[in-house]
């Protein structure tokens, strides 16, 4: 993700930490809560349009307990 952020962006607005400081979150979760599971979820799951990159502190601290 973060070659393509590269390749694709025109400012330079945008700043990613290095790969340790980063994770790949998905949007649409891979495991949705009972009743939220869409019928075409293993389609959607690991698409590259599901994925985001989210700093690693901010990621874990939003994580459920």
């Amino acid at each position: 993700l973060l070659c393509l952020e590269m390749a694709k962006r025109q400012t330079g607005e945008v700043q990613i930490n290095k790969p340790n400081k980063v994770h790949v979150e998905h949007i649409y979760p891979q495991k949705p809560e009972p009743g939220q599971r869409w019928t075409t979820h293993n389609q959607h799951i690991n698409r590259i349009g599901n994925l985001s990159l989210l700093d690693k502190h901010i990621n874990s601290s939003i994580k459920p307990a």
